[in-house]
C-alpha cells in the first residue's frame, strides 16, 4: 500500500504545505474520493504514529516523508466522519474530532496551572475544546461552530491565537475573515473582516499572533499583506 500511495501523491503541493508556500492546503489535505476509494491525508509534523478512526473501525495511516504528511485509502465511495488518533513520544495518544483536517493547534494550562487543555481548529470551520490532563485518554470538553459561515457557507478555519491575559482566542478564515472568541463563553465577540484583494482575488488569514499581555492582535494574509 505504501508504494501505492507514495505514487499517488502529488509532492510539488505536499512540499508547498509544509514550507507554507500554498493558499489552498484543504485541496490536498483531509478526504478526497478517488477511484481507489476515500483518500484520506493529514500533515501533522512530531506525531509517531497517526490513525483514524470511523464507524467503529481504525485505520492507520501512512507516514510518507519526514516532514510528518500521511495517508491512508479507506474501503468508502463517499466522505465520513472520522476522528485523528495521534500517537507521540509512545505512550501519549491523542484524539481529534474533525471531519476535515486540522490546520492549528495550541495546548495552555488554566488558571489553577493544573489542568493541560487544547484547543484545534479545522478546514471544517469547527473549533474544539479538549482537556488534556489525562495522559491515557483525551476528553472532548466542548465544539464551538458559526463563527465563520456567510451566507450559510462555513469558511475553512486556517489559523488560531491565544491570549491568556485577555481570556480570548481568534482564528482566521478564508474570505478574509477574523472572529474573536470569549474562551470560557465560547461565544463571539467580535468579526473583523478585511477587503484585501489582490487582482480582485480575496485573500485567506494565514497567520494570528497576539502580543503578550496587551490586548493588540496581528494578523498576516496571503500574497504577503499584513
Amino acid at each position: 500500500m505504501y508504494d501505492k500511495l507514495y505514487g499517488m501523491m502529488n509532492w510539488p503541493l505536499i512540499e508547498g504545505i509544509e514550507y507554507t508556500d500554498i493558499d489552498n492546503p484543504s485541496d490536498l489535505l483531509g478526504q478526497h474520493i478517488i477511484e481507489d476509494g476515500l483518500l484520506v491525508q493529514a500533515f501533522i509534523p512530531d506525531a509517531a504514529k497517526v490513525s483514524i478512526k470511523y464507524d467503529g473501525k481504525k485505520s492507520e495511516m501512512y507516514k510518507m516523508d519526514e516532514e510528518g504528511f500521511y495517508a491512508t485509502i479507506i474501503d468508502s465511495d463517499k466522505t465520513i466522519q472520522y476522528k485523528y488518533e495521534i500517537e507521540k513520544d509512545g505512550t501519549q495518544v491523542y484524539s481529534y474530532s474533525h471531519s476535515k483536517d486540522i490546520s492549528s493547534l495550541y495546548y495552555f494550562y488554566d488558571d489553577s496551572q493544573e489542568n493541560l487543555l487544547l484547543i484545534s481548529t479545522g478546514f471544517d470551520s469547527l473549533i474544539n475544546i479538549y482537556d488534556e490532563g489525562n495522559s491515557e485518554e483525551t476528553e472532548q470538553l466542548r465544539t464551538i461552530r458559526g463563527g465563520h459561515t456567510i451566507l450559510g457557507k462555513p469558511n475553512e478555519i486556517t489559523c488560531l491565537a491565544f491570549s491568556k491575559t485577555l481570556n480570548l482566542f481568534a482564528t482566521g478564515s478564508s474570505e478574509n475573515l477574523i472572529v474573536i472568541w470569549d474562551f470560557e463563553m465560547s461565544k463571539v465577540k467580535e468579526v473583523i473582516y478585511f477587503n484585501h484583494k489582490v487582482w480582485g482575488v480575496k485573500m485567506d488569514v494565514i497567520c494570528l499572533k497576539y502580543l503578550n499581555n496587551y490586548p493588540l492582535l496581528f494578523s498576516s494574509y496571503t500574497e504577503g499583506i499584513c
